[in-house]
């Protein structure tokens, strides 16, 4: 009796791994079709995105040039706004230099001008106090031939 069902079982298992392997032989064969469609679907996929990229390449080629044209100019902009600031640097120190001499000079002149203005003071009330003097000899010179007595020296 045990060999009996061990014979069944063992039936049984020869139908099921039949049954497995044709499973398997389908399931082979089915993945591999899959997978070859897929592959071919995949190639004709690249081959259109490269073809698609072509044509890209070729309308942004314009562009392309366009935008190195405009790089180099704007490089050349740059350097030369550098240069610019450069001399623009240099110039405002030189203006410095000069205006602070120029500061310079214009306070010893403001100081000069005014020791002259007041030398020019002095020589005014001097000057004034001169011709008080003068004045004042001119009036008693007059007052001297004024009193000269009598009209002795005058002609008939």
């Amino acid at each position: 009796v045990r060999k009996r069902k061990k014979r069944r079982k063992f039936g049984k298992i020869k139908k099921v791994k039949l049954l497995l392997n044709s499973y398997e032989n389908y399931l082979y064969e089915f993945d591999l079709v899959h997978t070859t469609e897929s592959l071919r679907k995949t190639k004709l996929y690249v081959g259109k995105a490269e073809k698609e990229s072509a044509n890209f390449d070729y309308v942004l080629e314009p562009y392309k040039k366009e935008n190195a044209k405009l790089t180099r100019e704007n490089n050349e902009l740059h350097l030369d706004l550098l240069r610019t600031k450069e001399q623009s640097e240099i110039s405002i120190k030189d203006l410095k230099v000069k205006l602070r001499k120029m500061e310079i000079e214009t306070a010893d002149l403001k100081f000069l001008n005014n020791q002259y203005a007041h030398k020019f003071r002095v020589l005014e009330k001097e000057s004034k106090a001169k011709n008080e003097k003068i004045q004042q000899l001119q009036e008693k010179n007059l007052q001297a031939v004024v009193q000269t007595p009598g009209m002795e020296g005058r002609c008939r």
